[in-house]
């Protein structure tokens, strides 16, 4: 649930790295987001290890999917 967030929200979606950073993840208000609201900065901490892990291993999961989607439409519609 936590990389859907971290990737998947609309802040990620306009952010220039395609998640949303730690400060921003750990401030979201309770009502926003509640679930693991007491486990948000170790909930990043194994974000941020995935994704070193996938890029040793040079690996493409579905939310990194996601956002390649969601940029290569915002520069489609730039150039339309």
């Amino acid at each position: 649930m936590a990389i859907g967030v971290i990737m998947g929200s609309e802040k990620a979606a306009i952010s220039s790295e395609g998640y949303i950073d730690r400060q921003t993840y750990e401030a979201l208000s309770y009502r926003a987001q509640s679930t693991f609201v007491d486990c948000r900065p170790k909930l990043y901490s194994l974000f941020e290890l995935y994704r070193k892990m996938k890029s040793r291993l040079q690996d493409f999961d579905a939310p990194d999917r996601w956002v390649l989607s969601i940029n290569c439409i915002v520069i489609f519609s730039v150039y339309v």
